[in-house]
């Protein structure tokens, strides 16, 4: 947050997303108001692309330009070109740049009653943003913390051309970051395309812990002075997720856990075809599922699905009553991984019964992940033995 040199104070909201381009980022202004019968518009410049090579076909809209004051209607002015002369006066447009250079594209709207709101992207011709793209870790893989884990990254870039071909591996910057419900920390930038980090730990607690991956290139320009960014990321998934971190609760409801081991909150109140969605997880490297869970008298089946709640079965979890909806245990099953990254559901179902079926706590996958090593597999009883 911001006072800038008009008074007014300027606020940055970064959006729901960890990279560097996310739908919902915003700047929000905050202004003494000398009107407010007539509120002012806000104007909103978009192009379906940015940058390329000559001739580049570029189609801009406005449309998502508003005004708070219902009823107002907007004229439009596009300057396409930076000239400062008016090129069009509709809120869609179409435009052909035949010539190499960087263009300041500005869209102006105005309600009726006169009131003025300007919005400026650019448009780059003669270079084209690089793409780059994370091989690996999986984007929805599955760490624990100190896990050690391999990345790699992929450039292509159409004036410079890939790794190892015109692009050095070390021009590329990554960064880990610790994931924390809607934010991420970064825990610093390095150089090269190739490498190993090791996820640090955010504490004990049941918090909404991931992992976040980014990955950056910055080209030479092209020769048009104006270097072009690209950039990828991914989420990676903690191998204990809390049941009450799912993105949606299907005739669910959450409540304060009384599980003996803690968990902050636990998902109740379950019937037939209740479920838990969670998205984006890669079941790479994942061999088994086990549920923290309670019931007091309907010994449930728990489904896993992927994409939908009628999507492909991967593991059926059965499980006993334990007598009493505080008295935790663990209940496992083989789960099969059905590739690629996809949305989860976890379901209950029972033949004994349509409510009150019972309790989760929360879920642990079991296996090496997305890590270099499997942690477990280090680990074990070790004998010493002392002479006399």
């Amino acid at each position: 947050m911001q006072i800038g040199p008009d008074g007014a104070i300027y606020i940055i909201e970064w959006g729901t997303g960890f990279f560097e381009e996310n739908a919902d980022d915003r700047i929000i202004k905050i202004e003494f108001a000398q009107n407010l019968a007539n509120r002012v518009p806000t104007a909103r410049a978009t192009a379906d692309i940015q940058s390329g090579n000559a001739p580049l076909n570029v189609t801009f809209s406005g449309e998502t330009s508003s005004d708070p004051d219902v009823g107002d209607v907007l004229r439009y002015s596009w300057d396409l070109d930076g000239d400062e002369v008016e090129d069009a006066n509709t809120a869609t447009v179409q435009y052909t740049y035949t010539t190499n250079g960087v263009y300041p594209v500005t869209l102006k709207v105005t309600d009726q009653d006169g009131a003025i709101s300007v919005d400026q992207i650019e448009i780059v011709v003669g270079n084209t943003t690089p793409e780059v793209t994370i091989l690996e870790p999986v984007n929805g893989g599955f760490y624990e913390d100190f896990d050690e884990i391999e990345y790699n990254v992929d450039v292509k870039d159409a004036e410079q051309g890939s790794i190892g071909n015109g692009i050095d591996c070390q021009d590329v910057v990554v960064e880990p970051s610790i994931g924390h419900d809607d934010h991420a920390h970064g825990t610093g930038p390095r150089n090269g395309c190739r490498g190993i980090f090791t996820t640090e730990t955010h504490g004990e607690g049941p918090d909404n812990v991931f992992y976040v991956l980014a990955a950056t290139y910055d080209d030479d320009g092209a020769g048009v002075g104006a270097s072009l960014r690209g950039s990828d990321g991914i989420v990676l998934n903690m191998k204990r997720k809390q049941a009450q971190h799912a993105v949606e609760l299907i005739d669910l409801q959450t409540e304060t856990t009384g599980d003996v081991l803690g968990g902050g909150q636990n998902v109740g109140f379950a019937n037939q075809n209740s479920a838990m969605k969670f998205s984006s997880m890669n079941f790479e490297g994942i061999d088994f599922i086990t549920l923290r869970y309670a019931s007091n008298r309907i010994a449930a089946e728990v489904e896993v699905r992927v994409d939908s709640l009628d999507g492909e079965l991967i593991s059926t979890i059965g499980t006993q009553t334990t007598g009493d909806w505080k008295a935790y245990d663990f209940f496992s099953s083989a789960l099969q991984n059905p590739g690629g990254t996809r949305d989860v559901y976890v379901i209950f179902k029972s033949d004994d019964g349509n409510s009150a079926l019972g309790n989760i706590n929360w879920i642990d996958f079991h296996g090496k992940g997305v890590a270099k090593t499997h942690q477990d597999s280090l680990r074990g009883l070790a004998a010493t033995y002392y002479s006399n």
